[in-house]
């Protein structure tokens, strides 16, 4: 719940801020988050080592 709840204040807040900035800055800040979570998704389901996942969950 909390590592679920933890992605929900991210989410919400690269919207909040991709709303408030300048047109161009905020799409941008948008497309950065939206790179980096595929980017994230791709390596914890497809690397045998991914760098990302903590190092107490069993493998």
């Amino acid at each position: 719940m909390r590592k679920g709840f933890g992605v929900f204040v991210l989410v919400m807040g690269v919207f909040v801020l991709s709303r408030e900035l300048p047109s161009p800055a905020g799409l941008v800040v948008a497309v950065v988050a939206m790179a980096l979570a595929g980017l994230t998704l791709v390596c914890r389901l497809t690397a045998v080592r991914c760098p990302l996942l903590s190092r107490s969950r069993p493998q």
